[in-house]
C-alpha cells in the first residue's frame, strides 16, 4: 500500500528546482543522528529499569542493621574538612 502510494505521487510530482545548500543537508543529517541518538538511550534506559527490576525480583535486598552515627562525630569531620581545605588555599 505505501510502496504504491509512493509511487503514485512520484508519478504525478513535477520538477520543484529547488536547491539545499549544503548547511541544510548538515542540519537535516544532525537532526537525524541526533533522533536515532534519543531513541537509543531511552531504550538502553528502559532496558535498564526493567533489569534492575527482574533483579530485584530475584534477589529481594535482605534487610541490614543499620549503624547509628553520632551527630557530633559528623558535624567533627565536616568542621576538620573545611579547615583542611582553607589551610590549603593561600590569599
Amino acid at each position: 500500500m505505501f510502496c504504491r502510494l509512493l509511487l503514485f505521487t512520484l508519478a504525478l510530482s513535477t520538477p520543484a528546482f529547488a536547491y539545499l545548500d549544503p548547511v541544510t543537508g548538515n542540519i537535516i543529517i544532525q537532526f537525524a543522528l541526533a533522533g536515532v541518538a534519543a531513541v537509543a538511550v531511552t531504550f538502553g534506559r528502559i532496558k535498564n529499569r526493567v533489569k534492575e527490576y527482574m533483579d530485584r525480583r530475584k534477589n529481594p535486598p535482605q534487610s541490614k542493621p543499620s549503624e547509628s552515627t553520632n551527630d557530633e562525630d559528623f558535624e567533627d569531620e565536616e568542621s576538620q574538612a573545611s579547615t583542611q581545605t582553607d589551610a590549603g588555599s593561600t590569599p
